[in-house]
């Protein structure tokens, strides 16, 4: 994707811009997105979910941006801080302001990149470029050898016992829904494969998952894992395919 604009008052994937010619090349992004409610917010909240994440094989990198620089406890106080009063970056603000992105060491990706989103509820955003994970930039199949790590991860984030949802979009999808109507049952995001409580997968209507091809299984912390089924040939939903194809 390449953008290339003049501007005093645009935000752009969540940064706000003074008057610049920017000419900016992003790669589309798959998006792992963690939920928590309010309620699971304490003193050390921030540091728990990084802590996990270093736990399940992704070691901090860098800060990111004007934040490169950044040691991991000046992520941690920064976001923590801003987290404690439910800070929203203001369209105005300039975007040092808000909360600081984190790189995360991988070998599978180009780049794992998290940051902080507070609205309703508190969700955790991890992005890796689509075509690190997908057969192409903008496809619909995702390489299910590629995406292994990310669901092994998001399963580890669920029996951590620190999430309430989690939900997978890619960048021409319509993103994911808030965690109150995935824990009412009103809607989530599978792309390709989702994480939430069992007693919300029973407020679903019988027929949501049967008709995206979604099948479910139980895992630990009273869960459900959800994806697509792994298929080479042609479906109405993002799939799985094999390496090899």
């Amino acid at each position: 994707m390449i953008l290339h604009f003049l501007t005093t008052d645009i935000t752009l994937t969540n940064y706000y811009y003074s008057t610049y010619d920017w000419t900016l090349v992003m790669p589309a992004y798959f998006t792992m997105t963690m939920q928590f409610e309010k309620k699971r917010i304490h003193p050390d909240f921030v540091k728990e979910v990084y802590s996990q994440m270093i736990s399940c094989g992704f070691d901090f990198k860098s800060g990111y941006m004007i934040h490169e620089n950044a040691s991991l406890d000046e992520i941690i106080d920064w976001n923590q801080k801003r987290i404690d009063v439910g800070f929203v970056l203001g369209r105005t603000q300039h975007y040092k302001h808000d909360y600081m992105q984190i790189l995360f060491q991988t070998e599978y990706y180009s780049e794992l990149r998290g940051y902080w989103m507070y609205f309703d509820e508190v969700a955790f955003n991890l992005i890796i470029p689509e075509w690190n994970i997908m057969t192409s930039e903008g496809s619909d199949c995702f390489v299910e050898e590629k995406i292994i790590p990310v669901k092994k991860l998001a399963i580890k984030m669920w029996e951590a016992g620190i999430v309430d949802a989690i939900q997978t979009s890619v960048e021409l999808s319509d993103g994911c829904y808030s965690l109150s109507s995935v824990l009412s049952g009103n809607g989530i995001s599978i792309i390709p494969s989702a994480i939430l409580p069992e007693n919300a997968f029973a407020c679903f209507p019988d027929n949501y998952f049967k008709n995206k091809e979604i099948v479910s299984s139980r895992i630990g912390k009273h869960g459900v894992f959800l994806e697509p089924k792994l298929q080479s040939g042609d479906c109405a939903e993002y799939r799985y395919v094999p390496s090899s194809l």
